[in-house]
């Protein structure tokens, strides 16, 4: 197989999305692909702020891009992280505490993207403001 060879195949990854690898001569990523399914169960920004301040979880919440990251001083309870992980949040061991990607897919970063996006604490937010985000 050269390197320019691309290798497409589906998976029944989470909420039945597709999965393609690409393979060129320097790097090797995966894209994972909106399925009707997995449109359907997105939340925009505005409902995960919402989601945020009526669990009040605000006090560990911030929006960093078009991401709102949650980070607790201690592991959650197992109520709470059910509750998030329902809600569409996920854990990231690379950078240690929970985010909902508010429908906006990403490949990941070396960096972290607060140095390039900034972060606003979810409690300074008024959502009203966030019309335009979503």
């Amino acid at each position: 197989m050269s390197g320019k060879d691309t290798i497409h195949y589906t998976t029944n990854g989470p909420h039945g999305a597709l999965l393609s690898l690409c393979r060129t001569p320097h790097v090797m990523r995966a894209i994972f692909l909106r399925s009707p399914a997995m449109a359907s169960e997105t939340h925009n920004l505005i409902e995960v702020v919402e989601f945020v301040k009526a669990n009040s979880l605000s006090p560990f919440a911030e929006i960093v891009g078009r991401w709102v990251w949650l980070t607790f001083p201690d592991k959650p309870s197992a109520d709470v992280r059910g509750q998030i992980k329902d809600f569409g949040f996920r854990w990231i061991q690379k950078r240690g505490r929970w985010a909902h990607n508010c429908g906006h897919y990403s490949m990941g970063s070396v960096h972290d993207p607060r140095n390039t996006y900034g972060a606003i604490p979810v409690d300074e937010i008024q959502t009203e403001r966030l019309v335009g985000a979503a």
